[in-house]
């Protein structure tokens, strides 16, 4: 994330549209609402059309640490020149609800990593249990078991292993998905899927 956010200038944070939409109706969390994070030329029509509010680099940064002491998963947009990098809860956030529903998370979505676990480290602290959000880590005895069928690479349970258990590794790349350069190069793509879809 940091060599993503180094590679702009301008950026705005926007409210969730998810947790919003979820506390209109009762539901929700008490996660930031205040947490999209848009960059460039998405961050420009934001604030120009007052959906958001401009920021600097060093408040990004904030906005994502209080986003990983909140649990909250960092989602790009699916391209690889960064538009909108959302801070999504796993109870809010209609993307997540959906992978959590699927049984094998992790052949849905594009990331490029997936956690690794070394049973021997793990001193079972349980903070990585609390931490998922597709319910990828289970207990098992006095130690963590990992089903990486549902991990989708997030790195949240690694961010808090105090044993070293967990790490981020690169997924190989006939498992990695191509990723669109831009916005318009992915609606492109999709229409044309859906062009071609029977």
């Amino acid at each position: 994330v940091d060599e993503l956010v180094k590679a702009h200038d301008r950026f705005a944070v926007a409210p969730c549209l998810c947790r919003r939409r979820a506390r209109m109706t009762g539901a929700g969390c008490d996660a930031p609402e205040e947490s999209c994070l848009i960059f460039g030329e998405w961050a420009d029509y934001y604030v120009r059309h007052l959906q958001g509010r401009s920021i600097d680099r060093s408040e990004v940064m904030n906005i994502v640490a209080r986003a990983d002491a909140a649990n909250l998963v960092l989602q790009p947009t699916n391209v690889r020149v960064l538009g909108v990098l959302c801070c999504c809860c796993g109870c809010c956030c209609g993307i997540l609800r959906g992978l959590q529903d699927h049984p094998r998370s992790s052949e849905i979505v594009a990331s490029s990593f997936m956690a690794r676990h070394e049973p021997e480290s793990c001193q079972g602290c349980w903070v990585c249990l609390e931490r998922c959000q597709m319910q990828a880590l289970t207990e098992d005895a006095d130690r963590v078991t990992l089903n990486t069928a549902r991990c989708i690479g997030c790195g949240l349970c690694v961010s808090t292993c105090s044993s070293g258990a967990l790490s981020l590794v690169r997924k190989p790349d006939s498992e990695r998905t191509q990723i669109p350069v831009t916005i318009h190069d992915a609606w492109r793509m999709i229409s044309q899927a859906q062009t071609e879809a029977p």
